[in-house]
């Protein structure tokens, strides 16, 4: 009898260990969270965490880049979520670089020249990335990707902007390079959708696509998009999201405003090179002061070379210390033109009180017809760049001049000392 009790209490308590191992596992597969990683090694599976913005990279391609997820960091660990991709570190030891294996067997993969990201089924020296210390994390250069320019080679770095690409380091912006890894262990939450999330599909709700996925998308094939609106020029509307942006051609002007953000719907198609959704119309504002993206700084050069994989087509750029150079009137352009020789087209350049010869630094759309061009919203976009020369005149320089201060100050003075001697002179002559 005794022995039989024993045997029952026994059997109740590895039952209640194992429903509590269930939970617990249960509980970890819906929240896994990761730790900060110091170091890589051959074989951890990481997540790739962007923390200047909280961003993650994702599972997918968008467009030419990997898309990002939004991510969540506290106390050193990152919750994990079902969207964000999780990459196997495989080492060569030979090339001291690791390979980036996503969870299918796929390889992270840049672009010869960069300005791109691929997910391929083989293995290449594109694929291969090497970990450099930052101030915070890694900087991760891609082993073999370079841009060449004459005798000038650049090496590609992963970099974000609106997703995971790789780009010429800018030391000047180092936090765009700036990385940090996260270590995964244990189960990971599935993405798989639920039945709520399947029927509001099935009751017909409009289906969104991401700019990117409206770019790359098939001619005349219809897609429901959002943005916010960034330029405006008639029935042309320029909206922007994370992953992209694209000009809006409407069927008739709509009431939006830039900072709007809108849903919007048109037809696949493009206007001698410059991408965009046709007869397309504004569903919805969406919100009002939306934040616009963030402006990238760039050069001539980077701009001609990004025709290829249009990452900055319909962006906002700024290009610094280039010359202004004579406007064509009768085809509306403006060329500016950088030191190293490359230049560029304004189109319907407004009228400016600068030279042309002049230093300017240029806020501008990129824009297409038939090869790369420049869009600028008014001519405050255009400023003069003073040169060192005249700051160290303007410096040096303490003469007195007309209008400031100490001029002011000196005619002030030699002012009271002749009233004062003609107060005098008159008193002496009427004595």
């Amino acid at each position: 009898m005794r022995k039989s009790n024993y045997s029952r209490i026994i059997a109740c308590l590895l039952v209640l260990m194992m429903i509590s191992s269930l939970l617990s596992l249960s509980v970890f597969a819906d929240g896994a969270e990761a730790t900060l990683l110091s170091a890589p090694a051959d074989g951890e599976k990481v997540i790739i965490y962007y923390p200047t913005e909280s961003k993650a990279m994702g599972k997918e391609l968008s467009g030419k880049k990997i898309a990002d997820t939004d991510a969540s960091v506290a106390d050193g660990k990152l919750s994990i979520t079902a969207d964000m991709g999780v990459i196997t570190l495989v080492k060569d030891e030979a090339k001291g670089a690791f390979y980036f294996v996503t969870a299918d067997g796929k390889y992270v993969t840049s672009g010869a020249t960069g300005n791109a990201m691929t997910l391929e089924d083989a293995a290449s020296d594109y694929a291969l990335w090497v970990f450099e210390a930052a101030d915070s994390g890694f900087y991760i250069k891609n082993f073999a990707a370079a841009y060449v320019s004459g005798e000038t080679s650049k090496p590609q770095y992963l970099e974000y902007f609106y997703g995971f690409t790789t780009y010429s380091f800018n030391s000047s912006k180092a936090n765009i390079y700036n990385f940090e890894l996260y270590k995964v262990e244990g189960d990971i939450p599935s993405d798989t959708p639920d039945e709520d999330e399947s029927s509001d599909d099935a009751e017909g709700e409009i289906v969104y696509s991401t700019i990117s996925e409206a770019r790359l998308g098939e001619t005349n094939a219809i897609f429901n998009v959002k943005g916010v609106v960034t330029f405006i020029d008639g029935k042309n509307v320029v909206i922007a999201d994370e992953t992209g942006a694209i000009n809006l051609y409407l069927t008739a002007a709509a009431e939006v405003s830039v900072g709007n953000k809108i849903a919007a719907t048109g037809k696949r198609g493009a206007f001698s090179g410059l991408q965009q959704l046709t007869a397309a119309s504004v569903l919805e504002v969406l919100e009002e002061n939306a934040e616009l993206p963030a402006l990238k700084t760039v050069t001539i050069e980077e701009i001609l070379l990004d025709q290829e994989a249009e990452t900055l087509e319909c962006f906002f750029v700024k290009l610094e210390n280039v010359t202004l150079g004579e406007t064509n009137v009768e085809k509306s352009t403006t060329v500016i033109t950088d030191d190293a020789g490359n230049s560029i087209n304004i189109y319907r350049c407004p009228e400016l009180e600068i030279p042309a010869g002049t230093k300017v630094d240029v806020i501008a759309l990129v824009s297409d017809y038939k090869g790369y061009q420049l869009r600028v919203t008014d001519a405050s976009a255009i400023t003069a760049v003073s040169s060192d020369e005249t700051e160290e005149d303007s410096s040096d320089d303490n003469t007195a001049k007309p209008g400031d201060s100490s001029s002011m100050a000196f005619f002030a003075i030699v002012a009271l000392v002749s009233m004062t001697a003609l107060v005098s002179f008159v008193k002496r002559e009427n004595a």
